[in-house]
């Protein structure tokens, strides 16, 4: 039975080999077509257009996993995917709307100046916040950050009702999609708001396993060329916000970042990408194609890097010539399951802290969710946002409390030992150093041209920014070293991991 079986998979290892080879060739023929089409737009830019040519989604054809019909996603404005259909609710009976498609009786609006009164009556009426002849009768706007945002503009509103519901808030932020030039690419940002809009209406609080802000509205409609998006979320005062450059270094904050984390990975530890979470970007939605975008990235990186951080990064840069010639191996066990879902921009700026959350924080801002090694979350937070001093003092606690949250949120203790976690742990430490080198090119160009951060007189932000990526490098490159990950590379993987092909957060940002 044994030979039967060995036979079988080496015969449908060998009829997918040659739809692989093809998949590698027309990756090939659209890299070179979008590089012959646009030859003076930068290497990023064809890159960025050649993924939005092989998106699965839109051609199933690079997909090498057979997929069943996924059950339609809804999501806006309250309606919400559980586990039983018929135990659905929701606080505020709405219509169902699915993600991405405009809200009936309520415009579709993109920018702050379309933030009236008039609008947020017609929202509020559709969301069953305001009784028959209410309406919202005065609007006051405070930006919540200086200047506009790479990846969104937040505003804080407060408001006045007239004919009022209980529940309906009046103190809330508003968030929308930058309107002008990104340095992220346009499907990317199209990616990301639609996730985050998933990820607040297909599940309530409880059910999506992460302490987060309440969501009152959200409007994501993909049916214009330039995607329109408006989210109205709860205000997260007085909770405290700690700086990323100031670091975090009080023991309670660690732990209740890593209770947070852990029932997040242990809600959707291995979870297939199915409903409710078919709209989560996972490895198997691309074929090898993003693989060679990745190591591509990889190198570009790598090469930029002396340009703009080389004198921090400089013991890391002896390393370059192993890591070029392992990028497979890196690719492969940075993606090997277990998988789960992942916050994907797990730092300070995003984590509010206060009592009244379960875990005793918050967390905010799910463009960039996905599939992947929960530990990639953990490492991310415990090597850039904490000190070198703290995180080496209180690294193996904070561990052991993380993986401990894991095993009482349901995960396999012999499955995934604490030795295993702690592994994963020490690799994904390269996650947060590739997220660094797909932003170096970039750097290094503002760097030549005396630009943005390394302007003769930059502004505030840029000096603000500056600093936080200093911070930023000191603080990962003594992980690296402290964790010896060279090391591991090469050491065997893990026989009991399973690696996947391709990987789409390619942008695990840290801006």
């Amino acid at each position: 039975m044994c030979q039967a079986r060995d036979l079988r998979s080496a015969a449908v290892e060998k009829d997918a080999r040659p739809r692989r080879r093809l998949t590698v060739r027309l990756y090939q023929l659209a890299f070179n077509r979008a590089k012959h089409e646009k030859p003076e737009q930068s290497r990023q830019g064809v890159l960025s257009r050649l993924l939005g040519r092989i998106d699965a989604r839109k051609n199933p054809m690079f997909s090498l996993r057979r997929r069943s019909r996924p059950q339609r996603s809804v999501g806006n404005l309250g309606a919400r995917i559980v586990q039983d259909a018929a135990a659905r609710s929701s606080s505020v009976p709405t219509p169902i709307v699915p993600v991405g498609r405009a809200v009936p009786g309520v415009a579709s609006i993109g920018s702050v100046n379309e933030l009236t009164k008039e609008w947020l009556t017609s929202a509020f009426r559709y969301r069953g916040y305001l009784g028959p002849g209410g309406e919202v009768t005065s609007v006051k706007l405070r930006p919540l950050t200086e200047g506009l945002g790479a990846l969104g503009d937040l505003l804080k509103v407060e408001v006045t009702l007239s004919g009022a519901l209980p529940g309906a808030p009046t103190n809330f932020v508003a968030k929308f999609a930058p309107q002008g030039r990104t340095p992220i690419p346009r499907f990317l940002v199209r990616h990301t708001f639609m996730s985050e809009t998933h990820f607040y209406f297909d599940f309530d609080v409880e059910q999506g396993g992460l302490p987060r802000p309440e969501c009152y509205f959200a409007l994501a409609d993909a049916s214009r060329r330039k995607l329109t998006f408006c989210l109205l979320i709860e205000d997260m005062a007085p909770a405290r916000c700690v700086s990323r450059t100031a670091g975090c270094d009080d023991m309670d904050s660690l732990t209740s970042v890593m209770a947070s984390l852990a029932r997040l990975h242990a809600r959707w530890w291995g979870h297939p990408k199915s409903a409710p979470l078919e709209w989560a970007p996972h490895p198997s939605d691309f074929a090898g194609a993003v693989g060679h975008v990745w190591r591509y990235l990889e190198r570009a990186g790598l090469k930029a890097l002396p340009a703009c951080f080389g004198e921090t990064y400089a013991p890391i840069l002896d390393w370059a010539p192993l890591v070029l010639r392992r990028q497979r191996k890196i690719f492969r066990e940075l993606f090997a399951e277990p998988l789960t879902l992942c916050h994907g921009d797990a730092h300070l700026d995003n984590i509010f802290f206060h009592e009244r959350f379960s875990d005793g924080c918050a967390l905010v801002d799910f463009g960039n969710m996905m599939f992947g090694q929960g530990l990639s979350d953990v490492a991310f937070f415990l090597a850039t946002n904490v000190s070198v001093e703290t995180r080496r003092q209180h690294e193996n606690t904070v561990l052991r409390f993380y993986h401990m949250r894991l095993i009482e949120g349901g995960v396999d203790p012999d499955a995934y030992p604490f030795e295993r976690c702690l592994r994963d742990y020490r690799f994904q430490l390269w996650r947060p150093f590739v997220a660094l080198l797909t932003l170096t090119p970039g750097f290094a160009r503002q760097k030549r041209l005396r630009e943005g951060m390394f302007a003769s007189s930059p502004s505030e932000a840029d000096e603000r920014l500056l600093t936080m990526y200093l911070q930023f490098n000191q603080r990962l490159v003594a992980a690296l070293l402290d964790h010896k990950w060279i090391d591991l590379l090469l050491e065997p993987q893990p026989k009991d991991t399973a690696a996947p092909r391709a990987e789409l957060a390619l942008y695990s940002c840290i801006l």
